[in-house]
């Protein structure tokens, strides 16, 4: 596993222990891979927590957070791939939910972005005082990468006007 996916999949399992659901108990996070400098392969991640409110429309899911922020912070072009962790299974994976591959497929090709689906950790894993854990991880079995288009096919996006 190299250190961009590493980093990705540590952010996103940081993020998740961050979320506010005191509703819903399924907590979400995500993080963003962001190229800083395509010629000095200089990464930067923007990571971010699913947010629930009592009037259950104000919330906002853990992928629209870290695209909002990284919006915010003038990055508009430049994501490679989103990590995403969901609930307490840790034998099932958690994609986004339809808003939220909407909302990315504003900022991304859908083609070359990636999204991460990380399975939920274990209890002993989440006992732990490091993550190295994650360096065991293999794809298939801990995460699967798909492509935005294979998770939105047929998509709508800004050329489409």
């Amino acid at each position: 596993m190299n250190a961009e996916l590493y980093n990705l999949i540590k952010n996103t399992y940081l993020y998740q222990d961050r979320a506010y659901c005191p509703y819903s108990k399924f907590n979400v996070g995500a993080s963003i891979l962001i190229n800083e400098d395509k010629h000095d392969k200089k990464y930067t991640y923007i990571s971010g927590c699913n947010v629930e409110n009592a009037s259950y429309g104000g919330a906002i899911c853990a992928e629209r957070t870290a695209f909002t922020k990284a919006v915010s912070e003038g990055h508009t072009s430049e994501f490679v791939k989103i990590g995403v962790v969901g609930g307490e299974n840790s034998d099932s994976f958690v994609s986004p939910c339809g808003i939220c591959r909407q909302f990315m497929r504003e900022f991304v090709d859908p083609k070359k972005f990636q999204v991460v689906m990380c399975r939920a950790r274990t209890e002993k894993e989440k006992a732990k005082d490091s993550f190295e854990y994650i360096e065991t991880f293999t794809e298939g079995s801990d995460y699967i990468i798909k492509t935005l288009e294979e998770l939105l096919p047929l998509s709508f996006g800004p050329e489409d006007l």
